[in-house]
């Protein structure tokens, strides 16, 4: 879970693939590649998938893990996914970051990582409680300092992830 369009409302991403690449051998009709996906949150526990993410997300993959982080320093959540067999995939945010605040804890009489601390950010009349998490999916682990979600006003469009010359597409 991360958000992917600033409109503090954590999305879904899902990189997956089969454990088995022999199903088909064994007469199951499962498909060993699956598609990633990126999901929505439309509020109130809804969510819709988005379907014009960008080029990576036209084919199907095996993806085995998937970190988050602002790797260009945007302000939009970024995503570099653990494949199998290949390399890590690069996908770029070029959603309209608008506007955000990058938080990045230290721990004094913790962990040095501040993993646990729980944040309160208060705009335009809400409460925004986010917590530092270590750790993630198999074999990845998020940008620490943007691990609290990007704070903004107003929505923004869907995310796009990538764009020529700005993702690893193999």
């Amino acid at each position: 879970m991360a958000d992917f369009d600033n409109d503090v409302r954590p999305d879904l991403f899902f990189t997956n693939g089969e454990v088995d690449n022999n199903l088909k051998e064994l007469g199951q009709d499962i498909p060993f590649e699956e598609p990633t996906k990126v999901l929505r949150n439309l509020g109130d526990m809804r969510f819709r998938r988005v379907r014009d993410s960008g080029p990576f997300f036209k084919k199907e993959d095996v993806g085995r893990g998937a970190a988050f982080g602002d790797l260009n320093n945007d302000g939009a959540r970024d995503v570099v996914i653990n494949r199998l067999g290949r390399e890590p995939a690069l996908l770029l945010n070029e959603s309209s970051s608008g506007r955000w605040i990058r938080l990045e804890l230290l721990g004094r009489q913790s962990n040095r990582s501040a993993i646990g601390a729980v944040v309160a950010v208060h705009v335009s009349g809400r409460v925004l409680w986010r917590q530092l998490k270590g750790g993630g999916s198999f074999l990845s682990a998020n940008d620490l300092a943007s691990s609290s979600d990007s704070v903004r006003r107003n929505a923004s469009n869907v995310s796009r992830f990538t764009g020529p010359g700005r993702a690893h597409d193999a």
